[in-house]
């Protein structure tokens, strides 16, 4: 984000934060920084610890008379979020007479993956039309081709550092912990389901008669195992996909304004609503063949 907003603008219009707390590493600290330097961008580091620690104690103990409430770690996580980008990112920007971007690619916004009031903030989202494994691609080029040397951490791009949003001890990059994104595969699954609008009954008939991995142009058998042990495990995450993605809509309707680059973006270019979806009538019949049949039998027959 921070290389195409420079290349875009010059480096000398950029100005950028980083916001931690003790869940973050120093390792994407350093990243967030030696970029910075690279560009010439100026490079602020405002931890929010303080902020984020008086907050959290402020919710935790609030009670309302007839609800006491659960302060989950997903409301942890979120307060963090939303002090990042409402209070520090839009003050800062205030201040100093800027506007500030909302940094989430596209298979984070369809599913979900950000904080309404948090990172589904900002002016304008430059990379939200950009898939994970396509923002990845674009790293690439920028380094090879654009840069000619390592500007964007090569850590990130071979995935030495995992994705992770960093809100969380079950979000350490140290420990190899991140995001609870399949980034490829799902990358696949979501661009049939938005730029193509095929239903989770297309994937059922695809898993039947073995096209899957044809029909979503993706394919990788080692880490197809990996992330599915049966047929059940892999039917329990499509369905999370499709849900995901229709649940999430409330977000990206109050989302900043996308530049388009797909087939098919969110905003106007994809008319969305959140009444019940169709489900095929056939869909059950499938389902019901999908979990009596074993998970290798997809891979075996593509």
């Amino acid at each position: 984000m921070t290389c195409l907003v420079a290349e875009a603008c010059g480096p000398e219009r950029v100005f950028a934060v980083n916001m931690p707390t003790h869940f973050n590493a120093q390792v994407t600290q350093d990243n967030a920084r030696h970029l910075c330097e690279a560009l010439g961008v100026d490079y602020l580091s405002c931890p929010i610890e303080d902020v984020y620690r008086l907050l959290a104690e402020k919710i935790r103990t609030a009670r309302f008379a007839r609800e006491e409430g659960d302060y989950t770690g997903l409301v942890d996580e979120n307060i963090q979020a939303r002090i990042r980008s409402a209070d520090i990112l839009a003050g800062l920007a205030a201040k100093h007479g800027l506007v500030f971007t909302a940094n989430g690619n596209k298979t984070e916004v369809a599913l979900g993956y950000s904080t309404l009031y948090g990172d589904v903030s900002g002016a304008i989202a430059p990379i939200a039309d950009l898939y994970k494994t396509q923002v990845y691609g674009l790293a690439r080029y920028m380094n090879e081709r654009i840069y000619g040397r390592e500007v964007i951490p090569w850590n990130l791009i071979d995935g030495s550092v995992v994705p992770s949003a960093e809100l969380s001890d079950a979000q350490d990059v140290t420990r190899g912990l991140g995001d609870p994104i399949k980034y490829g595969y799902h990358d696949a699954v979501l661009r049939q389901m938005i730029e193509y609008r095929h239903h989770a009954s297309d994937f059922l008939g695809w898993f039947l008669d073995g096209t899957l991995f044809d029909a979503i142009g993706w394919r990788d058998d080692a880490k197809f195992r990996g992330y599915f042990a049966d047929s059940e495990s892999w039917l329990a995450d499509l369905e999370w996909v499709a849900r995901q993605l229709h649940t999430s809509y409330f977000k990206r309707i109050q989302a900043p304004p996308i530049i388009v680059v797909s087939k098919r973006a969110f905003g106007f270019d994809l008319r969305e609503s959140q009444l019940p979806e169709y489900q095929p009538k056939r869909y059950v019949e499938q389902r019901e063949r999908v979990l009596k049949a074993p998970i290798d039998s997809v891979i075996a027959k593509s």
